[in-house]
């Protein structure tokens, strides 16, 4: 697997942890200190998965993920969350987080985790790409491309939602 991943977290300290854990897998990961830098990031390149702090200055792991559903980025977003800030992360499941994981974090678990979330995000892309190639050499007209690129995204919800519900079961 190859992919890219984006870190976004506000302690320096914190996310070099992050970095050096996942320097495991064949990725590679940019980092962003707020969901602001981090916007600019997803605009300006493809992302196949973000693992977001969630409370940090300027704009937090909340309104950067909403911003990015409300713009159809639909990117899987990994929530990391302190210790019993179980609010935020159900609130975080409910706008369609793929995940989240508790600081401090456990790196097997980081791992995993976020081996998942790239999983998804990369066959999400490919995907794309191969019916915006099907447009493109006009196999399909531009209706069928918006019906399949919509199917897509509801499954991708879909998939969300099951480990979302999964999740807030296990938040309690």
């Amino acid at each position: 697997m190859s992919g890219i991943l984006l870190v976004v977290e506000d302690d320096a300290d914190v996310c070099d942890a992050i970095v050096d854990t996942l320097q495991a897998l064949p990725i590679k990961i940019l980092t962003a200190a707020d969901g602001q830098q981090a916007l600019q990031i997803v605009r300006s390149q493809p992302i196949d998965a973000i693992l977001s702090d969630i409370n940090m200055p300027h704009m937090n792991g909340l309104d950067l993920l909403a911003r990015l559903r409300m713009l159809s980025f639909e990117t899987p977003f990994v929530v990391l969350s302190a210790y019993g800030d179980r609010h935020n992360t159900v609130k975080a499941l409910q706008m369609s987080a793929m995940d989240f994981l508790d600081k401090p974090f456990d790196g097997d678990h980081l791992l995993t985790v976020v081996s998942r979330a790239l999983e998804i995000g990369i066959k999400s892309r490919e995907s794309d790409r191969n019916i915006q190639t099907l447009l493109n050499d006009k196999k399909i007209n531009p209706e069928e491309a918006n019906r399949i690129f919509q199917l897509q995204r509801e499954l991708m919800v879909m998939r969300f939602d099951r480990k979302s519900y999964e999740m807030k079961k296990k938040v309690g």
